[in-house]
């Protein structure tokens, strides 16, 4: 099992899907034949405002252990914000702080290491 995670622009996640698809195809057809194996590429691309294709949750629900859509595209909604955010507060120097819990993953696979429990979305 080969999982992709990408965020994109929210016009593009059907086409980034697509190309994910055709990215992995040669190494699946490899991997089939050396290890006699069989695999699948799960492309789980979401909007940079939580858009989602309709085949996501199918997609999902073929990996290992509970996921969960929204939380995925809460993931994707606080990246948004937060870069959002940051540039926003260049201006002033100052960068608000995101809510998030620990641990999660914001974008290319940037993990949130902390959070403030005292700011809220708004």
């Amino acid at each position: 099992m080969l999982i992709d995670v990408a965020i994109s622009g929210d016009r593009n996640v059907i086409k980034k899907e697509a190309e994910k698809i055709l990215k992995y195809k040669d190494l699946i057809i490899e991997i089939q034949r050396m290890w006699n194996v069989e695999t699948n590429v799960i492309p789980v691309i979401i909007g940079a405002t939580g858009t989602i294709s309709k085949s996501l949750r199918k997609h999902v629900s073929n990996t290992p252990g509970k996921r969960e859509v929204k939380d995925q595209q809460k993931t994707a909604i606080l990246g948004t914000a937060h870069i959002l955010r940051k540039v926003k507060g260049k201006g002033n120097g100052k960068v608000i702080p995101l809510q998030a819990r620990c641990g999660q993953t914001v974008g290319r696979g940037i993990a949130l290491l902390s959070h403030d429990r005292g700011t809220k979305m708004g």
